[in-house]
């Protein structure tokens, strides 16, 4: 099925179009795709001292680690940010290792929104 597609294969043609409706409704705004807003959270991960892209972005998941941080300490912070209305995130299992994982679905996200989410420094 049209669902199962989309699973198994991520980033199959069918789900780009399923995407495409978001793109027109984000554009006309000045929103650029959701993507985009991943890869410079990406970036700003990437140039941070005391995070880890555990892997490159998939659409608009990001997944991050913050070294000797703990299962409940990713946890905690993922409390903090809901109860604080920062934002919605929530700890993953990444080959056996937690680690935080970001989904931006809103297309008015903008990267400093998904910075606001990121582990602080040390």
């Amino acid at each position: 099925t049209r669902i199962e597609a989309m699973t198994i294969a991520g980033k199959t043609e069918e789900a780009m179009e399923d995407l495409q409706p978001v793109r027109e409704a984000a554009e006309p705004l000045g929103y650029e795709p959701l993507t985009g807003e991943i890869d410079l959270a990406a970036a700003r991960v990437r140039a941070s001292e005391h995070l880890e892209l555990v892997m490159e972005p998939e659409l608009s998941v990001l997944l991050v680690r913050r070294p000797g941080w703990t299962p409940q300490r990713y946890r905690d912070h993922c409390e903090r940010l809901a109860r604080d209305q920062v934002g919605f995130v929530v700890p993953t299992t990444w080959r056996g290792e937690t680690v935080l994982r970001l989904c931006v679905v809103n297309p008015v996200t903008t990267p400093d929104d998904v910075t606001a989410v990121l582990p602080p420094p040390p």
